[in-house]
């Protein structure tokens, strides 16, 4: 199961990833990604607090719980104006599907939910770095300015900890 909550993840961001040979995406389009790739993060984090019992996990769940709220408001500035498309039915099944892969699927161990946050900021990452070196929308490139340090800063404290788990086993 936690494999096909990985290949859930793989899925949604391969949408996000702009294929060589076809057209930029527009700002609509990229805004929408990131409010898609926030709402699977905040998702994964809200059923991590709300079904785990062990403290580093709610220790890191509530660390990222924290990201994103300080970064809610930079958010809705960018999504301010915008007409993006979203139905709330996309985040119903996105939560839903999240919801069976992670908590249904049975008990996850440490590091099962570590590795799926650590794959997740990552590609998170990865896609405000191409944002950032592509510099076509100013919005969008402040708000990945702003957002990245401290997803660097999480990802450092997943990997730090996921070495921990891994030298216990």
């Amino acid at each position: 199961m936690v494999f096909r909550a990985l290949l859930l993840i793989i899925m949604v961001f391969s949408s996000f990833v702009n294929k060589a040979g076809q057209r930029a995406p527009s700002q609509e389009e990229v805004i929408r990604n990131i409010v898609f790739m926030r709402s699977e993060g905040l998702s994964m984090t809200l059923l991590l607090l709300d079904s785990s019992e062990d403290r580093i996990l709610l220790d890191i769940g509530n660390r990222v719980k924290s990201y994103y709220e300080w970064t809610q408001e930079e958010t809705l500035n960018l999504c301010k104006g915008k007409h993006l498309n979203l139905s709330s039915d996309q985040f119903d099944l996105l939560y839903s599907r999240l919801q069976k892969s992670l908590v249904s699927g049975g008990k996850k161990s440490q590091y099962d939910y570590l590795q799926i946050y650590n794959d997740h900021i990552t590609k998170n990452i990865a896609y405000y770095m191409n944002l950032l070196k592509d510099r076509k929308y100013d919005e969008v490139t402040y708000f990945s300015l702003k957002a990245l340090p401290e997803l660097f800063n999480i990802q450092q404290e997943v990997k730090l900890l996921l070495q921990k788990v891994e030298s216990k086993k």
